[in-house]
């Protein structure tokens, strides 16, 4: 069964905090630089991660 990645796996892998993947997810850019959202977003991409929407409601 695979590991199911969380934003804790993407923090890690960004060398960020878990806060700043979660405002990233949420487009609260007011305050991170260019390339902590590249770190992100090529994180989020290397690792496959996908957030469960049920837990968005």
């Amino acid at each position: 069964m695979m590991k199911t990645i969380t934003i804790t796996d993407v923090a890690k892998h960004a060398n960020v905090s878990k806060s700043t993947v979660s405002q990233y997810l949420n487009k609260r850019f007011d305050y991170m630089g260019e390339k902590t959202k590249e770190r992100i977003e090529l994180a989020i991409k290397e690792l496959g991660y996908q957030p469960i929407l049920w837990l968005e409601v």
